[in-house]
């Protein structure tokens, strides 16, 4: 191979090179959203969502930092879920908690340390709803529903494998609040279910 040949695969290799360690971890893009699901179809005529969780965008809370914010996820929730089908009053749906808080773990000492990987963090998810309606006959109702879940981040996680495990937690965490709101509503609140 002659030498001007060889030397350009080579120069253009150092260049696939620098690029590939140049490029930003992927983001997880793909919304959390719950279009499978059936809606619940209430007897009102519009559904707003009022947010009272103000999110401390400081340590130890870390939910700001995802790419899916779990308030934003309770905000499609309702979109997807909620379908009022009135002619009158209101569901209203208070985000009364969606915080993820870091709780840095021990790691291990010494020698052994240094060929341990060790979980670095634990994830706590808490998100809490409340949910008041009325319908435009007077009737009431009226709901709260909280889903907590955990899980731990390894201290060698990458900035994508990270973000994988933020994903995960915070669908798992909506999977479960999903299912005591729809459980709780048909409950506590069926003279306003139509379907």
């Amino acid at each position: 191979m002659p030498f001007a040949v060889s030397r350009r695969l080579f120069v253009f290799g150092c260049a696939l090179a620098v690029a590939a360690c140049a490029t930003p971890p992927m983001r997880e893009t793909q919304e959390i959203r719950f279009t499978t699901r059936a809606p619940i179809v209430l007897d009102v005529a519009r559904v707003e969502v009022a947010q009272s969780y103000q999110p401390p965008l400081a340590d130890p809370n870390v939910e700001h930092l995802f790419p899916q914010v779990p308030s934003d996820v309770i905000r499609r929730w309702t979109r997807d879920r909620l379908q009022p089908a009135g002619t009158g009053g209101y569901a209203r749906v208070y985000i009364e908690d969606a915080s993820v808080t870091a709780e840095q773990l021990a790691r291990t000492p010494g020698i052994r340390g240094a060929i341990t990987v060790d979980q670095a963090q634990q994830l706590r998810a808490r998100f809490q709803v409340r949910i008041e309606a009325e319908n435009g006959s007077g009737t009431r109702g009226y709901t709260l529903a909280t889903a907590q879940r955990t899980t731990s981040v390894p201290e060698d996680a990458t900035l994508a494998e990270r973000e994988q495990i933020w994903y995960r937690l915070t669908e798992a965490t909506m999977s479960d609040l999903d299912a005591e709101l729809e459980s709780n509503i048909r409950g506590q609140m069926g003279a306003l279910v139509l379907r």
